[in-house]
């Protein structure tokens, strides 16, 4: 076999070979297509923002209630919390595993009423029983209550929001 027989790789002609009218229309094309994209992303994120908007328009007692209502406190406000009924719930949801860990403690009138762990600290083997004491990392939830804190301080004039820091 000699070097006349073996066939080279010849690359595309360069694009500069095609008409500047079809670069342009293939142009046009890619634009419009992500033209098209962004319209439906931005359609797909603004119903995702008007449904949010309305979810979060029910009064907070409200929303909690529908949640709150299988430890008996009612839409007019906890009268007594039904700890054995708690108690139930949170062990049927560590049970069916909706819950990997969760520690829960109520204070009335400066009281300890309750405290209980259910579950494990983590999924898995190495996970230890959640108890009253089990100390869990607060990560990006000290964010609402730092935020919580500072407005219902902000509402009993002890500090002004739009104070410089």
């Amino acid at each position: 076999m000699s070097d006349k027989d073996i066939k080279t790789y010849q690359p595309a002609p360069p694009e500069a070979d095609v008409p500047a009218v079809v670069q342009l229309e293939r142009g046009l094309v890619v634009a419009g297509a992500v033209l098209v994209a962004l319209l439906i992303a931005f359609l797909a994120a603004g119903g995702i923002y008007l449904r949010r908007t309305q979810e979060t328009a029910k009064p907070p007692v409200a929303r909690l209630s529908i949640d709150l209502s299988r430890i008996g406190i009612s839409k007019s406000g906890p009268t007594r919390i039904d700890y054995r009924r708690l108690d139930e719930r949170m062990r049927q949801l560590a049970a069916e595993r909706s819950v990997v860990g969760v520690a829960i403690v109520t204070i009335e009138n400066g009281e300890i009423s309750f405290a209980k762990g259910y579950g494990v600290t983590t999924d898995g083997p190495e996970g230890k029983p959640v108890d009253a004491h089990t100390v869990f990392r607060w990560a990006s939830v000290s964010k609402g209550v730092a935020a919580t804190l500072l407005t219902k301080m902000a509402a009993e004039k002890k500090l002004s929001l739009s104070d410089p820091v």
